[in-house]
């Protein structure tokens, strides 16, 4: 998963796989059967571990809109790393990958839509307490969060200042927050 986050499929070969996982090239294609297969299980693994940190912000402490406020603030914070300016491998697959491999559109579509789900359900609970504006779709709202979080993804890859995509955390929610819920 790291060689791949690293450096993106296409410009992973099968020699630096080898070499990564300190195997032989034989093993290689018998364990995992190809680069494609090797790729999809780290999709799948980042999938996962990423999922379980979003559920864990989102079903923490506080109100929906605390909740939210500080899953996005998460991602944001993640994504501001000047050390680390791989982006999100997700994001990446779908730039990168996706548009040439419908294996790999499908999972991406699939994460995003899992995201889209999460988010729904805290949009949802707050919309029901007076926290977010209950004549917006959680849908839509929904989606502008995972549009926001893949594009902050973007461009801290690009940026040159990653840490000043921080405040766009709050700015993000606070489009979303009924006015007498805005908080720190």
């Amino acid at each position: 998963m790291d060689l791949f986050w690293a450096n993106g499929y296409a410009a992973t070969t099968p020699a630096d796989l080898v070499d990564y996982l300190g195997i032989g090239r034989g093993s290689l294609y018998n364990a995992f059967h190809s680069k494609a297969a090797l790729y999809q299980l780290a999709l799948d693994h980042y999938r996962d571990t990423t999922t379980a940190l979003l559920r864990e912000a989102l079903d923490g402490e506080g109100s929906p809109a605390e909740r939210l406020r500080h899953a996005v603030r998460l991602i944001v914070e993640v994504s501001s790393s000047p050390d680390d300016r791989r982006g999100c491998l997700m994001t990446n697959a779908a730039i990168e990958t996706a548009p040439h491999d419908p294996q790999i559109a499908d999972v991406v579509a699939r994460v995003l839509e899992g995201q889209v789900g999460a988010f729904r359900t805290v949009i949802v609970e707050g919309q029901a307490r007076g926290e977010f504006d209950p004549d917006r779709d959680p849908d839509d709202l929904a989606r502008y969060l995972v549009t926001f979080l893949n594009g902050v993804r973007v461009m801290q890859r690009a940026s040159t200042d990653p840490g000043a995509l921080r405040p766009l955390a709050d700015i993000a929610v606070d489009a979303m927050v009924t006015p007498a819920v805005h908080s720190d």
